[in-house]
């Protein structure tokens, strides 16, 4: 296995999990995802692409590009952000109010 591999590329391998592979990672997940709320972020682009396990079969979560902060208790954060590159990645005439 290379050194950092997402849970894509694990699954497109081997076409399969295991339920106790599965069960594993979800736990994983959630305590990753407990913290990552702990320190008020919210991730807002979960994916097994953004899933990584290192060279122990450790779960990461990875790309916090559309991460937010939400800055008090209760707080939503409906909104996406745009980054430049997926704007220009829309034909003119559907950006509308963009």
């Amino acid at each position: 296995m290379n050194a950092v591999q997402s849970l894509v590329h694990v699954l497109k391998n081997r076409g399969t999990l295991t339920s106790p592979e599965v069960r594993y990672y979800m736990r994983r997940l959630v305590a990753g995802l407990r913290y990552i709320h702990s320190q008020r972020l919210i991730h807002r682009d979960l994916k097994l692409g953004n899933m990584l396990l290192d060279e122990a079969m450790e779960l990461k979560i990875a790309d916090f590009g559309l991460a937010t902060r939400v800055e008090y208790e209760g707080e939503k954060k409906m909104y996406v952000q745009l980054k430049s590159s997926t704007f220009s990645d829309i034909p003119r005439k559907n950006r509308g109010n963009l």
